[in-house]
């Protein structure tokens, strides 16, 4: 799980001397930026004319971190957008330093080489915790393009300016298909309450070996933490609802929606840094909308699949427990599978069963295997858990 401060706006409060929230400027909840030009109109993330230019702030790298802009949201939508990173080494924490003194306390993340048009994201510091101030807690504000490298050593400083999505408000096409981009708005939102409930039911639950694992590092707690976080979620995702989806409010454009849906979607669904990379870089509401919501959908269909093989053994298990003993076991023709063996996986009820060939050894983890598969249909290559309690899913190839 991506590094996170699982704390609401109250709790940061508590921690930050003199932290307040932000007034709303121009319509959107934004601290103020020192160095920044603001645009003397009432402005919305999605105008082709950006918010802020010119802006220069230091950046902080990570190849497996980058938070996503919050600056379009109201205070009580963005405590998902609270983050916390570690900062062991000395030039991270010269970054902060930097930041707090000379640039309002606003950090630049990105996750590939800073360069001239390098998209990331900006936050702002909020507090620094633990021994030495090692942690860093920020929350994530605006999206940013690299105009200018400044600075490389000790560490990237750039100018930068607001990354705004194209002004779509003349486009005959989206016009005419407001209704259609409202329908996949709301479709998307219903797949990821779907997650969100989803992940509520199983985030508390820990396989044996996991307990043991926990139990070990003496993070038995973490399940807790986990299943709060996933219940914050779907209570952020029934309140945008709310705010955005069933608001008469007329400054709520399709367009803004639509970029706040697919942002929203993406912090809920935690997607990797690859994928929040893409997000950032889509500079059209409509794409960005298409992409985030099938890779929702994706998930989705995953986790109903996961919940019928569970309630088919769960059904299997109860029919004939008398006849069993112990825990359920691989079944026998699993033993024989090898790199080159074709096999037969259930994706999703869309999908069905999709063939495909193990590419690398089977991995053994205690009753699990793990499986590389590349599937012939599409030629995309997976890690997936052969374990007995989902046995179900899996199968010999019909036929050859």
């Amino acid at each position: 799980m991506r590094p996170r401060a699982v704390l609401c706006i109250a709790a940061i409060i508590g921690h930050v001397s003199g932290y307040s929230f932000a007034p709303k400027v121009f319509g959107r909840s934004r601290h103020r930026l020192l160095d920044a030009k603001s645009c003397p109109r009432n402005s919305l993330p999605i105008d082709n004319e950006p918010l802020i230019e010119n802006f220069k702030i230091p950046l902080l790298r990570r190849d497996t971190f980058l938070p996503l802009p919050s600056s379009h949201l109201p205070d009580e939508l963005a405590t998902l957008n609270i983050y916390s990173i570690d900062i062991d080494i000395a030039v991270d924490r010269s970054i902060v330093e930097y930041a707090t003194e000379n640039t309002d306390s606003y950090v630049g993340h990105v996750c590939i080489e800073p360069r001239v048009g390098t998209v990331g994201c900006a936050s702002r510091v909020l507090s620094t915790l633990g021994a030495d101030n090692r942690l860093l807690v920020c929350k994530g504000s605006f999206r940013f393009v690299v105009k200018q490298v400044l600075q490389e050593i000790p560490f990237p400083i750039v100018l930068v300016d607001e990354f705004v999505d194209e002004d779509t408000s003349e486009c005959k096409s989206l016009k005419n298909d407001v209704v259609d981009s409202t329908k996949q708005t709301s479709r998307l939102l219903e797949f990821l309450d779907e997650y969100c409930q989803h992940q509520v039911e199983t985030t508390g639950e820990v396989s044996p070996l996991e307990q043991a694992i926990l139990e070990e590092t003496g993070n038995t707690m973490m399940p807790i933490v986990i299943q709060e976080l996933a219940m914050e979620k779907a209570a952020v995702l029934q309140v945008f609802r709310a705010f955005y989806m069933d608001s008469e409010q007329s400054d709520f454009s399709i367009q803004r929606t639509m970029y706040a849906a697919s942002l929203l979607a993406a912090e809920i669904a935690d997607f990797t840094t690859s994928q929040r990379q893409k997000v950032l870089e889509m500079p059209n509401s409509v794409e960005r909308l298409v992409y985030v919501s099938g890779l929702i959908e994706e998930k989705v269909g995953m986790a109903r699949a996961r919940k019928i093989a569970k309630q088919i053994t769960a059904a299997t298990d109860e029919a004939s427990k008398d006849l069993k003993i112990g825990q359920p076991q691989l079944p026998p023709w699993a033993k024989s599978i090898r790199k080159g063996t074709v096999v037969e996986y259930f994706w999703n009820e869309e999908y069905g069963w999709c063939r495909g060939e193990v590419v690398e050894e089977p991995v053994r983890i205690v009753d699990e295997i793990v499986l590389t598969v590349r599937f012939f249909d599409d030629g995309e290559t997976h890690r997936l858990p052969f374990s007995a309690d989902e046995k179900i899913r899996w199968r010999p190839p019909s036929r050859l």
